[in-house]
């Protein structure tokens, strides 16, 4: 059953295309605090230890436990890999293996082929633009930002280069900040602590791709 906000993007077309027409499914990660305190309690570790492991402070671990924070991939990734589980184990749904080595000199994947994914209680929805092709070597998200959503402080050990598709997006890191608007772009060194949001008032989109899967292939 489709919940939040993804629900709410499938009901938006008539219902003889709800199965095949914009996006092919939509992914959701309910109640993820709750299975990730289950992850926790089954190793024995306390909240404070979690927190150490995936570099977040125990305040916001303790509040993506509650289902009361607003996540993002990259937060749950670190989550994930400190408990030693791939994120895509968390998903209500389960994401398609990879296609095997294609001899294709082009491939396409149309909008029923794409991935909606949703975490609740986010302020950010996903759509993974590659997630069907296990032989390409990046990431290919488009992150769809809702007003005054605030993106957790983040450092991934991969590269990452964004795009604005629509929007304004404030982008910082420890010693700039920058206002990103429609046609706009950034680049993000690896270990850089980063975050960004947009404005009470203000939805965005931007496509980001990053030198690493966050969303894991089988």
């Amino acid at each position: 059953m489709r919940t939040g906000r993804c629900a709410e993007r499938m009901e938006a077309y008539p219902q003889e295309l709800t199965c095949g027409a914009r996006y092919a499914i939509c992914a959701t990660m309910d109640d993820v605090g709750g299975r990730l305190r289950e992850l926790r309690l089954a190793r024995g570790w306390s909240l404070k230890k979690l927190a150490s492991k995936a570099g977040l402070s125990e305040s916001f671990m303790s509040r993506v436990e509650r289902n009361v924070s607003s996540l993002s991939i990259a937060s749950l990734d670190s989550i994930s890999n400190a408990l030693g589980v791939q994120l895509t184990e968390l998903l209500t749904t389960s994401v398609p293996p990879g296609e095997p080595e294609d001899p294709q000199e082009c491939r396409v994947f149309r909008h029923d082929e794409q991935w909606m994914i949703s975490i609740p209680n986010s302020s950010v929805t996903y759509r993974d633009l590659a997630l069907q092709h296990r032989r390409w070597p990046f990431e290919i998200l488009v992150n769809e930002f809702e007003e005054g959503y605030i993106h957790p402080v983040v450092a991934h050990d991969c590269e990452e280069f964004g795009y604005v598709l629509e929007g304004h997006v404030t982008l910082k890191t420890e010693s700039q900040t920058h206002e990103l608007s429609r046609g706009d772009c950034y680049f993000i060194q690896p270990n850089t602590k980063h975050t960004y949001h947009t404005g009470p008032n203000k939805k965005a989109s931007v496509l980001m791709v990053s030198s690493k899967h966050f969303l894991v292939r089988v």
